[in-house]
């Protein structure tokens, strides 16, 4: 069954969950190497109040640049249980979901996905946001899922490689189809448009 082509094998691997994609991945050296960057195109940073994966895949991806370079789709999602009355006392001491020094090795970036308050503070968001403005990403999505999610939304207009931009708070959603090439805004412009597309 090894014998068959590279190929077939990346055809087969495609289409599995990421379990069984891991499960497969351990079973042989060859087998890891094609199973390796369909598992990593997708990433998934998440926490649930102090509990999270992001040390280690933030370690790994920091590590590893080739693995890093392989990152397509990133999605930070931050959930607060029903108990954690977000504030923003409590933010700053639950553990960070990015590193920028990781961002930047994240060179293949196309798609980021934000679910809940993953900025612990305003300057951490904009920092996050700098970054972003040096990969080419092609679709932002932001959930707020609640209402006290910092986010530095005057920083998004520096990410001028947008095509897509998706945006969901409590007052309300909506999504963009950015047709120009770059998109300048400052948070009065942002704010008029959403209160404008909402009512």
């Amino acid at each position: 069954m090894l014998s068959l082509p590279v190929e077939l094998w990346r055809l087969i691997a495609s289409s599995l969950s990421k379990h069984d994609l891991t499960r497969l991945g351990v079973t042989c050296s060859r087998l890891f190497h094609i199973v390796r960057p369909i598992l990593y195109r997708d990433v998934l940073i998440e926490a649930e109040g102090q509990r999270t994966n992001a040390y280690d895949i933030l370690t790994l991806l920091a590590q590893d640049k080739s693995l890093a370079k392989l990152v397509v789709n990133l999605t930070l999602h931050r959930e607060l249980s029903d108990r954690v009355n977000i504030s923003i006392d409590v933010l700053p001491t639950l553990p960070s979901l990015i590193n920028p020094e990781v961002l930047v090795n994240l060179t293949s970036l196309k798609c980021v996905s934000i679910y809940g308050p993953v900025f612990r503070n305003a300057l951490e968001g904009r920092m996050f946001l700098r970054v972003l403005s040096t990969i080419p990403i092609e679709s932002f999505a932001y959930f707020a899922l609640g209402p006290r999610g910092i986010f530095p939304h005057d920083e998004a207009g520096a990410i001028g490689s947008l095509k897509h931009l998706w945006w969901s708070s409590d007052e309300g959603s909506c999504a963009f189809v950015i047709l120009f090439y770059k998109v300048e805004y400052c948070t009065y412009q942002l704010d008029l448009l959403l209160s404008v597309l909402l009512s």
